[in-house]
């Protein structure tokens, strides 16, 4: 439940703040997923956050396999109360797809 409504109270202080503070609180909330989301791929594939960048990829840069990569995606369904349909999880090649996919998702 705290999660859903940390999403609430995000898109509320975007609305609220307007055009000026829009960019810094968008690139914060992103910034606040990818963190979630390399705490998701480093719990599936036991490495650690720090070696998941935005532009690494699941299989040729982390090694996961399709079931890794299948266990990445149900566990971001599961943070961020979102579904992804197969197709979308199919096309999800890097971390940075991941994370724009949940942003896409979440609106």
């Amino acid at each position: 439940h705290s999660n859903s409504l940390s999403n609430k109270m995000g898109n509320s202080l975007l609305a609220v703040r307007g055009i000026n503070h829009k960019y810094i609180v968008v690139e914060r909330k992103t910034e606040m997923e990818l963190e979630k989301i390399k705490g998701i791929i480093a719990g599936v594939l036991n490495i650690e956050p720090s070696d998941i960048t935005p532009d690494s990829t699941f299989i040729e840069d982390l090694g996961a396999d399709s079931l890794d990569v299948f266990q990445i995606v149900m566990g971001i369904e599961e943070e961020f109360d979102i579904e992804i349909s197969p197709e979308d999880a199919e096309r999800i090649g890097t971390v940075g797809e991941a994370v724009e996919l949940v942003r896409s998702a979440e609106v």
